[in-house]
């Protein structure tokens, strides 16, 4: 009798532990998922006057492959935002349900690159993973609106991040070049990172009607480091979301803007790759054709 008061206290506990940790796992999630993409629990503090700039591309590469810590990360991230929507039984809103399907029918996209990929594994690889990280992202967001945390970790992921940047410049390596490139292999990651999290929390402040301590203070070091960083293309999209702030957001000016992203950056490339080759196999057979003939020409003997 006692053994099986013993071992219904112990159930209880570890439903309690489960329940306690479930919770702060949806309280917390995103902000750690912030955290780990901008590269903080990995700091890059070496000098930085020899090494090239990378994009986005091979921070993707870094975040994904290789590393069996990165791995566990997403795949128990997905693993945990399954079983809390699960357990949850959270009744997910239409309207987002239909913002995350066209993400990730945006995604999908991704899988278009098979198609003309020299590399086919390595593509279905990574558009895997650009999946796993939209769910992630997604979903650690939506549990963090419920649970009314998402101010809180767009500040503290901030703090983190011009926190690292202080002291790469107070080491001595957070310059590359004369640009600022400070805990990143890049001033271009820099930049990205920087352009989120100011979109992020001017946004979300004005959403929740938060506004920490320090928050304009905080707004204000972000744009002087993204500035700084001297980056053309986040500081275009700067500007851009700064006029989009002014603009009267109607579903028509949104789907305009998601239709002409979509259009630069997956229907265009496509578009000139396959073009690009071709009018290169188009040249090739010409030039063929060409030397035939004058090949042809130049054998024919003309009688006296």
């Amino acid at each position: 009798m006692a053994g099986l008061i013993d071992a219904s206290n112990n159930s209880i506990c570890l439903v309690f532990a489960m329940k306690k940790f479930l919770t702060f796992v949806e309280e917390n999630l995103f902000l750690l998922v912030l955290l780990f993409v901008a590269g903080v629990f990995s700091p890059n503090l070496s000098p930085k006057a020899a090494m090239m700039d990378a994009d986005a591309g091979d921070r993707v590469l870094s975040i994904s492959g290789g590393n069996f810590i990165k791995q566990l990360f997403w795949l128990g991230s997905l693993a945990l935002v399954v079983i809390i929507y699960g357990y949850k039984k959270y009744k997910v809103e239409r309207f987002f349900k239909n913002k995350l399907c066209l993400l990730m029918g945006l995604v999908g996209c991704a899988f278009l690159s098979v198609l003309w990929s020299d590399a086919v594994g390595y593509t279905v690889k990574r558009s895997f993973f650009q999946m796993i990280f939209c769910m992630v992202v997604a979903l650690s967001f939506y549990y963090s609106i419920q649970k009314n945390t998402v101010y809180r970790s767009v500040y503290f992921s901030a703090v983190a991040v011009v926190f690292l940047v202080v002291v790469s410049v107070v080491l001595g390596v957070g310059f590359s070049g004369g640009t600022l490139a400070g805990f990143t292999v890049g001033k271009n990651l820099l930049a990205q990172y920087l352009l989120v999290l100011v979109v992020l929390l001017s946004g979300v402040s004005v959403i929740e009607g938060q506004r920490w301590r320090f928050h304009r203070e905080l707004l204000v070091l972000l744009v002087v480091f993204l500035i700084m960083t001297t980056s053309k293309t986040s500081t275009a999209l700067l500007l851009l979301f700064a006029l989009l702030v002014r603009v009267p957001l109607s579903g028509w000016v949104v789907f305009t803007v998601y239709a002409v992203g979509v259009c630069l950056f997956i229907v265009f490339p496509m578009v000139t790759y396959v073009a690009g080759d071709m009018l290169q196999e188009t040249s090739i057979i010409i030039e063929e054709i060409g030397y035939f003939t004058n090949t042809k020409i130049s054998s024919i003997s003309i009688p006296p």
